[in-house]
Protein backbone atom coordinates (compact mmCIF):
# COMPACT_ATOMS: atom_id res chain seq x y z
CA UNK A 1 0.00 0.00 0.00
CA UNK A 2 1.42 3.37 -1.01
CA UNK A 3 1.43 6.09 1.65
CA UNK A 4 2.20 9.81 1.82
CA UNK A 5 2.25 12.03 4.91
CA UNK A 6 2.30 15.81 5.32
CA UNK A 7 1.45 18.53 7.82
CA UNK A 8 -0.05 22.01 7.47
CA UNK A 9 -2.00 24.47 9.62
CA UNK A 10 -5.03 22.16 9.57
CA UNK A 11 -3.11 19.21 11.02
CA UNK A 12 -1.23 16.07 10.05
CA UNK A 13 -2.49 14.08 7.08
CA UNK A 14 -1.81 10.62 5.78
CA UNK A 15 -2.81 9.51 2.29
CA UNK A 16 -3.04 5.84 1.45
CA UNK A 17 -3.80 4.13 -1.82
CA UNK A 18 -6.66 1.65 -1.79
CA UNK A 19 -7.54 -1.10 -4.24
CA UNK A 20 -9.35 0.12 -7.40
CA UNK A 21 -12.30 -2.20 -6.71
CA UNK A 22 -12.91 -0.30 -3.45
CA UNK A 23 -13.43 3.01 -5.27
CA UNK A 24 -17.21 3.36 -4.83
CA UNK A 25 -19.62 5.14 -2.51
CA UNK A 26 -19.00 8.76 -3.43
CA UNK A 27 -21.38 11.65 -4.14
CA UNK A 28 -20.60 14.85 -6.01
CA UNK A 29 -21.84 18.07 -4.37
CA UNK A 30 -22.14 21.22 -6.48
CA UNK A 31 -21.87 24.57 -4.68
CA UNK A 32 -23.27 28.02 -5.48
CA UNK A 33 -20.10 29.02 -7.29
CA UNK A 34 -20.66 25.96 -9.56
CA UNK A 35 -17.56 24.23 -8.27
CA UNK A 36 -17.96 20.74 -6.93
CA UNK A 37 -16.36 18.35 -4.49
CA UNK A 38 -16.69 14.61 -4.15
CA UNK A 39 -17.63 13.29 -0.69
CA UNK A 40 -17.75 9.74 0.62
CA UNK A 41 -21.15 8.53 1.74
CA UNK A 42 -21.31 7.85 5.50
CA UNK A 43 -21.22 4.10 4.82
CA UNK A 44 -18.16 4.43 2.59
CA UNK A 45 -16.38 6.58 5.19
CA UNK A 46 -16.86 3.85 7.81
CA UNK A 47 -15.68 1.12 5.42
CA UNK A 48 -12.58 3.14 4.54
CA UNK A 49 -11.83 3.79 8.21
CA UNK A 50 -11.99 0.09 9.02
CA UNK A 51 -9.96 -0.85 5.92
CA UNK A 52 -7.22 1.73 6.43
CA UNK A 53 -7.00 1.46 10.22
CA UNK A 54 -7.56 -2.22 11.13
CA UNK A 55 -6.01 -1.70 14.59
CA UNK A 56 -9.33 -0.38 15.96
CA UNK A 57 -11.24 -3.01 17.90
CA UNK A 58 -14.38 -1.07 18.80
CA UNK A 59 -16.22 2.24 18.45
CA UNK A 60 -14.73 3.66 21.65
CA UNK A 61 -11.19 3.25 20.29
CA UNK A 62 -12.16 5.05 17.10
CA UNK A 63 -13.71 7.95 19.02
CA UNK A 64 -10.74 8.24 21.41
CA UNK A 65 -8.17 8.27 18.61
CA UNK A 66 -9.97 10.63 16.26
CA UNK A 67 -11.11 13.30 18.73
CA UNK A 68 -8.37 15.67 17.64
CA UNK A 69 -9.67 15.56 14.09
CA UNK A 70 -13.24 16.37 15.12
CA UNK A 71 -12.23 19.26 17.36
CA UNK A 72 -10.05 20.77 14.60
CA UNK A 73 -12.80 20.32 12.02
CA UNK A 74 -15.34 22.05 14.29
CA UNK A 75 -12.90 24.92 14.77
CA UNK A 76 -12.43 25.49 11.01
CA UNK A 77 -16.14 25.15 10.18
Amino acid sequence: MKKANFENVFGSFSYQQILPELMFGYEQKVFLNKQSLIFATPEKAILDLLYLYPQYNNEQEIRENSYGFYSKLAYWL
